[in-house]
């Protein structure tokens, strides 16, 4: 069972000018797990016979508006992977029997940024977002009763895909440096 994985990230600035920008990005994965599949239809995982093989470009765009100095408007789009870890994937442990191959988790994040330096020893950072998560990984129970294991009732626990996940959210922070 060999494990492969080798991956590239880059990032493009481009300067509009003072108060503008943009940036391109990516990241290029080119993963080969036994096991591991990234959607059922094939759309983005090229699939081999005996081992899964997953070659794709996870991209991130964004554009940058700083209408005065140390005030910035973010908007980007990106997008991730997540392959399920060993633990997760292959454990074998009693109580946590493999539950099969399991799927990579993907996302796809918009997101809105206001970020603003307001002097020297304060910030703040708001940020709206909306992220769909696709083939979550997460500990399951099945069947009445759990989480009492009991294989031989059908009643099983372990780390499955247990679906897709949608989050919309505000979050903020603010940040004060206190000097003696």
């Amino acid at each position: 069972n060999d494990l492969a994985n080798t991956e590239f990230w880059a990032d493009f600035k481009y300067q509009v000018n003072d108060q503008a920008s943009f940036v391109l990005g990516g990241r290029y994965v080119y993963d080969f797990v036994p096991g591991d599949q990234l959607r059922d239809d094939g759309s983005i995982a090229k699939y081999n016979t005996d081992r899964e093989l997953l070659r794709d470009f996870f991209p991130k765009v964004a554009a940058v508006y700083a209408p005065k100095e140390n005030l910035y408007l973010k908007l980007i789009y990106q997008e991730g992977y997540n392959r399920p870890n060993l633990f997760e994937q292959f454990s074998t442990q009693k109580g946590l029997p493999s539950r099969g191959k399991l799927k990579a988790t993907t996302a796809k994040t918009l997101e809105l940024v206001l970020d603003w330096v307001i002097n020297k020893n304060m910030k703040t950072l708001v940020s709206v977002f909306d992220t769909n998560v696709e083939n979550f990984v997460n500990f399951a129970y099945t069947g009445p009763g759990w989480p009492v294991v009991d294989t031989s009732a059908g009643q099983v626990r372990g780390f499955e895909n247990v679906g897709d996940r949608n989050t919309r959210g505000v979050e903020g922070m603010f940040e004060v440096k206190y000097e003696n």
